[in-house]
């Protein structure tokens, strides 16, 4: 049962993720080159003792990539091991889901998009519901590379 999500932004549409998927939000001039495109092969950064693999969601959900700006944000997360970040344009708002009227439910056609197949609607407002387990059995975090299954 999702508890919080963060809501944010990705060329000019709005998603939203489970926090708990993603608990750390940091920003990401403070962690990645300054002339970083995320075409370039850096792929990984450092975060304490701990090596974050990148994953690309401009790729992964076929859309167009943004400039590095000081909005932007590295949502990151750890599975089975293995630390991984999400580069977003912007955090809209963390939202706490007790006691807000909520409802996920299947979109027929996922609007569209990879890893959006649920739609969350919060008091009203829908949010396309990533699915970073999805994502995260299509890549293999394995020698600082991110290898996508074909």
């Amino acid at each position: 049962m999702i508890k919080n999500i963060i809501t944010f932004k990705l060329s000019d549409q709005i998603f939203a993720v489970d926090m708990e998927s993603v608990p750390l939000i940091l920003k990401a001039k403070d962690f990645l080159p300054s002339n970083f495109f995320l075409e370039d092969d850096f792929n990984a950064f450092k975060y304490g003792t701990s090596e974050v693999q990148l994953l690309n969601l401009y790729e992964l959900l076929d859309l167009v990539p943004k400039e590095i700006v000081k909005e932007s944000r590295i949502l990151v997360g750890e599975k089975e091991g293995f630390s991984y970040g999400i580069i977003v344009d912007e955090v809209v708002e963390i939202i706490n889901l007790n006691g807000n009227s909520k409802h996920i439910y299947t979109s027929a056609h996922g609007k569209g998009i990879p890893f959006c197949d649920n739609i969350l609607e919060i008091e009203g407002n829908e949010y396309l519901l990533l699915d970073i387990d999805n994502i995260l059995k299509t890549v293999n975090l394995k020698n600082n590379k991110i290898i996508v299954h074909e």
